[in-house]
Formats: structure tokens, sequence, C-alpha cells
């Protein structure tokens, strides 16, 4: 089963014991042999990876552009994401289109096609711009993929 992840960079509490718990536990109801699709972005991409690895999956990666660890400015962020790489089992790079967002959103929407169906760490709340949670949530609606939607502010997590 392929599985991927959307979600946001930071919590407002920046708390991601739940988070983390629920993605462990939604994980724990998929048939094996399962890959997880991310882009290793900090935050959400990054803890369900973790996760997923430690759940026994494997890990495929995609990035939105060759220099895109570039953009990672925190220190804790690049060591994560570097350590992260080199557990994938498979790394596709995209062709960028000069456009970072644009770029972003079509790593997402990539990652929604391959998969079975995604989950979604998001507040329920408008992309802060192209590419953001929102919008692939709304990709994957429309090409009718399951979202198992895990809201860190209502602390709920349910089926879109």
């Amino acid at each position: 089963m392929n599985i991927g992840i959307t979600g946001h960079r930071t919590l407002r509490a920046n708390d991601w014991t739940w988070t983390d718990e629920e993605l462990r536990l939604f994980l724990r109801t998929l048939q094996m042999p399962l890959l997880a699709w991310t882009s290793l972005a900090p935050g959400a991409d990054q803890h369900f990876a973790e996760t997923a690895l430690a759940e026994g999956a494997k890990l495929h990666v995609v990035l939105p552009f060759d220099s895109y660890e570039d953009t990672l400015t925190d220190r804790q962020d690049r060591e994560e994401y570097r350590r992260l790489l080199r557990l994938a089992s498979k790394v596709d790079v995209l062709q960028s289109t000069g456009n970072v967002d644009q770029d972003y959103y079509n790593a997402g929407r990539e990652i929604v096609r391959q998969c079975n169906g995604i989950v979604a760490v998001w507040d329920g709340e408008p992309a802060r711009g192209l590419g953001g949670t929102a919008d692939i949530v709304s990709f994957a609606r429309l090409l009718g993929k399951p979202v198992h939607w895990i809201n860190p502010v209502m602390k709920r997590s349910s089926a879109l």
C-alpha cells in the first residue's frame, strides 16, 4: 500500500506528541507492506517519515527540485532531512518550474497521484501559498483519494 503525507511545518503549540501518536495509530491500521511517500519537509513530513519507518514501512521521497535541501535554513531540520534521505528506499527529484510554490504544489500532487491515500496533518485553514496543505487535500479529494485528517488544533482524527 502507498500512503502519502501533506501537512504543516510547524504546529501552533509546537507539540508533536499527540500528532505522532495519531500517525502511529493510523499507520498500524494499514495493510503491509507499506510505502510511505514524503518530500521530507520539516514538520509533518519528517514526523511522518520517522513514524512510518518505525512501523516497518519503506520510504519513498519526492523532492520538488534538485536544490531543495538549500531551502532548509534551520540546521536541525537540515540534519534530520539528510538522515531520513539516507534511509529512503527511493528518491525522485522533480524538474523545477522556476517557481518554488509551483514546485511544492507539483511535488504534493505527485505524491497524491502515486498513493492509495494521504494523511493530512492540517488545522483546516486555507493554504498560505500555492502547494500548501489545503491545496493538496483539495487535489486528493478531486481525484477521489481517501484523506485521513489529523487536526492537531482540535486534537481530532477523521476521514475526509
